[in-house]
Formats: structure tokens, C-alpha cells, sequence
């Protein structure tokens, strides 16, 4: 599922919407902002995306074993009563729940979390090869040298070969010592 269509989903007044994304659950933009006045607060990821045009896409998720556990079955609730899940309804991309409650101010959950937005994304540059994709950028920004397995690195040093070298020049390939 693509992204604007999470955050269609997730713009819906008064539904949470869960994305199943591998072994996590994860919440976009106004579903996110609905479960901070409902359930526990998440950490929430701020990054402006090129695909809205710069503007932010605010997430934040957690493990889909744990969020069953905790809430599938019981609902949730804020503590004071002011909101309420009672239930939850399995879809084929996640799960939705319906808010009991005053809907949030969303202009309030993006100043709460402003400090955490990074620098703007530079737009997409013309002579860029369409090779190089936001998931590949992304990939590219969170590899660790000293972290990553190595058949990982060498995978990631061959797409980089490829991308930054279309013109087919003679390169060796990469080759594993092991």
C-alpha cells in the first residue's frame, strides 16, 4: 500500500488506523495523532517527504505480537475517560478502530512535535538516475558500516555501482573474500 493511501485512511475523523508493515504495526499522521489521546504515547518519527511535497508525514508503530496482546481484545482508553476504542476490527491492511471522543487538534499535534522534524528534503534532482529511489536513499542513510552483515554491504556497494555507472563502463564486480 502506498503512502498517500495510509494517510487517506488515516485522515477518516474518528478512526485509528494500524498498518501491518512486517512485524510492526504502525500509525500515520491523524490515526497517530487520534491514538496519543487514547493509548500510550509512541515515539514519533517527523520526516518531510518528497511525495507530499516536502510536507511532514508523522509515524510512529510498535510490535504487532505486543499491540495484540495489550489492546486487540480490551480496547484502550486514556486514563482521565476523555477518549475511547472499545473495540478493534481486523482489515486487510491492519486493524481500524472507531474513537469514542472529542477529535484532536491536529495544528496542536504538529507544534507538539516539531522539534523533532529534520531538515527539509532537497528536491528530487533532474539528472538524479530513477534508479535511485527514496526506499534505496533510505537504505543508503541508515547502512552501518560496522553493523551490517556483509553480504548486506556488498549487496548495497552493487546497487550503488550500478546506479552511479549505468553507462555500462567496465567495473568489476564486487566479489566476497569469504
Amino acid at each position: 500500500m502506498k503512502l498517500m493511501d495510509k494517510l487517506a485512511l488515516s485522515a477518516r475523523p474518528g478512526k485509528i488506523a494500524l498498518f501491518r508493515e512486517g512485524a510492526f504495526v504502525r500509525l500515520y499522521n491523524h490515526s497517530l495523532m487520534r491514538w496519543w489521546t487514547v493509548g500510550q504515547p509512541l515515539k514519533v518519527a517527523v520526516r518531510p517527504m518528497r511525495c507530499l511535497q516536502g510536507a511532514n508525514c508523522y509515524s510512529g508503530g510498535m510490535p504487532e505480537v505486543a499491540w495484540c496482546a495489550r489492546y486487540l481484545l480490551g480496547g484502550v482508553s486514556l486514563p482521565g475517560g476523555a477518549a475511547r476504542v472499545a473495540c478493534w476490527q481486523e482489515m486487510p491492511w491492519g486493524y481500524e478502530g472507531e474513537v469514542d471522543g472529542l477529535e484532536p487538534d491536529w495544528s496542536a499535534f504538529c507544534v507538539q512535535h516539531a522539534a523533532s522534524v529534520p531538515t527539509q528534503v532537497a528536491p528530487r534532482s533532474p539528472d538524479r538516475p530513477q534508479a535511485v529511489d527514496d526506499d534505496f536513499l533510505l537504505q543508503l542513510a541508515r547502512w552501518d558500516a560496522g553493523q551490517a552483515p556483509l553480504a548486506h554491504t556488498l549487496g548495497l556497494l552493487e546497487t550503488c555501482r550500478r546506479v552511479l555507472c549505468p553507462s555500462g563502463e567496465p567495473a568489476a564486480p564486487i566479489k566476497s573474500s569469504h
